[in-house]
């Protein structure tokens, strides 16, 4: 894992890490369009799901999409995994916003803690 993944809890980074501690309820998500600063709720208006931070500095997260429904056949199955978000990283806290990269974007990602849309 590089440097700048690994979670920094043993110099002084445990005051910001125990904010994001423990398990929180997904209560709200949207993504801003960078070209016009537009909030978008990729899920519905009202997904489920939650996320996971763990001391360690390991984040885990499974999201849902609204009105899912169970499948009877093939298509309908591959059809929900566009209303459905699984992932784990590490992650950092710096200040109000934790820090983690996405792999698939080959980019950090961060976001400010009071935007995070989950609830503990």
């Amino acid at each position: 894992m590089p440097m700048e993944d690994r979670p920094n809890l043993a110099s002084g980074g445990e005051s910001d890490s125990a904010k994001v501690l423990g398990i929180w309820k997904l209560v709200s998500l949207d993504i801003e369009v960078q070209g016009t600063g537009q909030l978008e709720p990729p899920m519905g208006d009202n997904p489920t799901g939650y996320a996971v931070f763990t001391q360690e500095g390991r984040a885990f997260f499974i999201l849902t999409g609204e009105l899912r429904e169970p499948a009877t056949n093939d298509e309908q199955r591959a059809g929900l995994l566009n209303t459905l978000v699984v992932y784990t990283r590490t992650y950092r806290v710096e200040g109000d916003k934790w820090i983690t990269r996405v792999e698939w974007l080959g980019t950090r990602y961060g976001s400010a803690l009071s935007k995070l849309g989950f609830s503990s």
